[in-house]
């Protein structure tokens, strides 16, 4: 099961890929931008460096605070858009 987290609730934003329990790849982003900013386009390089596409994830997850109220939604939204798009489920998990 290939899964696709993100963290967005602190100062950085973390995005990985993981098959089951083997991390696949990972990045965070620290720089000036905003995480609105930096989560999708990290997103699709991990993709890359996995060799992967969207079509190949079967879950999607997203810390759900404590954190940052707008970096939380930032996530949430993210994950939330993605899945449905995909039609495939997703979780919040706890930072």
């Amino acid at each position: 099961m290939i899964i696709l987290a993100l963290d967005s609730a602190g100062a950085a934003a973390s995005a990985a890929l993981l098959d089951s329990d083997r991390l696949l790849c990972k990045a965070t982003e620290t720089g000036a931008l905003t995480h609105s900013a930096t989560l999708l386009p990290a997103i699709e390089r991990l993709l890359d460096t996995a060799h992967l596409t969207f079509a190949d994830i079967d879950l999607f997850a997203a810390s759900a605070g404590p954190g940052s109220f707008t970096g939380v939604r930032i996530g949430v939204a993210a994950v939330k858009g993605l899945a449905w798009g995909a039609e495939l489920p997703c979780l919040g998990v706890s930072t």
